[in-house]
């Protein structure tokens, strides 16, 4: 049997090789597809399992955040309330402070008020009462003038007979004032007194027989009375029987009746002089005084109206000051309440904006972190899933591994053996058909013997193709 490769044996081979090379071709086709079935089914579970997992955080967290929004909006009514509470109160604490300033700013006036009603009627009062003590001493002037011409006019009647002591009360020449310093009442009493001297004093100078005769008879009245009885008496005596006297003797008479008239005249005033002086100069003094009186009584009214209006006019303006200063002071008040109610409005609703942002902020925090708890928990979930996924592949793979092995080894074991085959033929054809153009035809014997083969094609085989 020849050694060489015919041509049956070859297509034989090549038959082998063919069938091979499909049969390893389907089962790698089938391995991989395989292999891509359970990675898609695997890839569908777990990913299946991740978007449930996913789902149920998502689930979770929009529970959490429905019930983070609750609990936020029970957070903002709890802060909106205490917020219109702090706003009553505080509106309330304005009303009531401002009603107690006001309360003790209407007192303080009230008072002032008061002050200022009683001030004006006091003066009222104290005018009138003033006006009574000036009328009443002006009646009392009244009486004491009434008193004064009374005594001067019976002064003047009991200095009828002498003109000279008429003269004296006519004649207040050097007569001292009072001093103006003195005191009112002072005045008064020394006018009752003068008044009283006045009336003792011209009491005892009515009592002189001199000038009371000359004041009954005064010489004007008492010459031409005896002018006219001595003219009469001269043609009447002798019609009643008496002796007739002639005018000489007549005349003689009336000389002697005018000198004694005039001695006993002259003997009376130079009597009773002194009395006379003194009654003048007590009725000039009274006179003086009560001018003096009247001049100070009207003084000393228009003193005391004057001093009652100035002291009414100092607590009017005191009681002013007084109103003005109650008016500073209770918006003083006003400003100093208004100003600390705000402070403390503004630090209880810090306070409660700082609870209310703490709160939030703590809710957030609390959500924030079961929020990454549910993350930690899913992301370690999802690596489960993916460990599990790529144990699974992996061990999927070393069963695919095993099988590509033997199809491998199948496949070796097969390509070797037609390989093997093909390349001993192809030694053998070269080595008894040699190349033309080798050097080994330089050297070149015959053989003894001769083939029954001769190589007439060469085939190529494309497995990749095949």
């Amino acid at each position: 049997m020849s050694s060489h490769l015919g041509l049956e044996k070859a297509f034989e081979l090549l038959d082998r090789l063919k069938i091979t090379v499909r049969t390893c071709a389907n089962r790698a086709e089938q391995l991989a597809r395989e292999l891509h079935l359970h990675a898609s089914r695997l890839d569908r579970q777990i990913d299946q399992q991740i978007k449930e997992l996913e789902a149920r955080v998502s689930d979770s967290t929009a529970e959490l955040d429905a019930l983070t929004q609750t609990r936020l909006q029970r957070l903002e009514a709890i802060y909106d309330r205490r917020k219109s509470s702090l706003l009553r109160a505080h509106t309330a604490a304005r009303k009531h402070h401002l009603k107690l300033i006001e309360s003790r700013e209407g007192r303080e006036i009230n008072e002032v008020q008061r002050e200022l009603l009683h001030t004006s009627r006091n003066l009222e009062t104290e005018e009138k009462r003033a006006g009574l003590a000036f009328t009443n001493l002006q009646n009392d002037l009244a009486g004491h003038t009434e008193t004064l011409v009374l005594l001067e006019r019976r002064t003047r009647n009991a200095f009828r007979g002498y003109a000279t002591f008429r003269r004296l009360l006519d004649s207040p020449a050097g007569m001292p004032g009072p001093d103006s310093a003195t005191d009112e009442n002072r005045l008064q009493e020394d006018l009752g007194a003068s008044l009283a001297r006045t009336e003792r004093a011209l009491r005892r100078f009515r009592f002189s027989p001199l000038p009371l005769l000359f004041s009954l008879l005064p010489p004007w009245f008492l010459v031409p009375l005896l002018v006219g009885g001595l003219a009469a008496a001269v043609p009447a005596l002798p019609r009643f029987g008496f002796q007739a006297i002639s005018w000489q003797q007549a005349g003689a008479s009336l000389g002697v009746g005018l000198a004694g008239v005039f001695v006993v005249h002259l003997l009376g005033r130079l009597m009773s002089a002194g009395r006379a002086e003194a009654v003048a100069t007590a009725v000039v003094r009274t006179r003086v005084l009560l001018g003096s009186v009247r001049h100070a009584a009207e003084a000393q009214h228009n003193r005391e109206l004057e001093r009652l209006r100035h002291e009414a006019e100092s607590r009017t303006e005191r009681l002013n000051q007084r109103w003005a200063l109650a008016l500073e002071e209770a918006e003083a008040m006003r400003k100093v309440a208004h100003r600390r109610l705000d402070e403390k409005w503004s630090r209880a609703s810090a306070k409660n904006e700082q609870l209310f942002q703490r709160n939030r902020e703590r809710l957030q925090q609390e959500r924030n972190d079961h929020v990454g708890r549910l993350k930690n928990e899913t992301e370690t979930e999802r690596r489960l899933f993916e460990e599990s996924r790529t144990t699974q592949k992996n061990h999927f793979e070393l069963n695919q591994q095993a099988h590509w092995q033997a199809l491998e080894t199948d496949w070796q074991d097969t390509l070797q053996s037609l390989y093997k085959t093909f390349a001993e033929a192809n030694a053998e054809a070269d080595r008894v058909f040699p190349a033309w153009g080798a050097p080994l035809w330089q050297h070149w014997t015959a053989p003894r013997e001769f083939a029954a083969a001769a190589p007439f094609a060469k085939l190529q085989v494309d497995i990749e193709h095949g």
